[in-house]
């Protein structure tokens, strides 16, 4: 069987009409015809690149998206954690490890009336 052939499983059941050709109708249809015969691989591969072209553009711009949305939560975090909220170097001279203990807790309070 050729390829687009029409196969019946009963020839019996088949009909078949005679149609009259208008030759001026096909003579105008065969002027027109044209057949193109494209390079299918040439037009494959090309598509193929686009695609790829395109899935990498937006695999790179999800990739800057992601960056950015990770510098920003670095910087949120930042804003909440502890760290900028206690400086050592400046709080030394505030430590109470200097006050000497004493029985009746006159240093401390000295310290306290001081610090007022």
């Amino acid at each position: 069987m050729d390829v687009g052939q029409i196969g019946y499983h009963d020839t019996k059941k088949q009909r078949r009409l005679r149609v009259e050709k208008d030759r001026e109708v096909i003579k105008a249809i065969n002027k027109t015809k044209t057949e193109a015969h494209p390079d299918l691989a040439a037009l494959q591969a090309a598509r193929a690149a686009e695609e790829v072209a395109a899935r990498k553009a937006a695999a790179r711009k999800q990739a800057a998206l992601d960056k950015e949305q990770k510098k920003a939560h670095a910087a949120q975090a930042e804003l909440r954690s502890y760290k900028t909220l206690f400086d050592e170097a400046g709080a030394a001279g505030l430590s109470n490890k200097g006050v000497a203990a004493s029985e009746d807790q006159s240093a401390a309070e000295d310290f306290e009336d001081d610090f007022m």
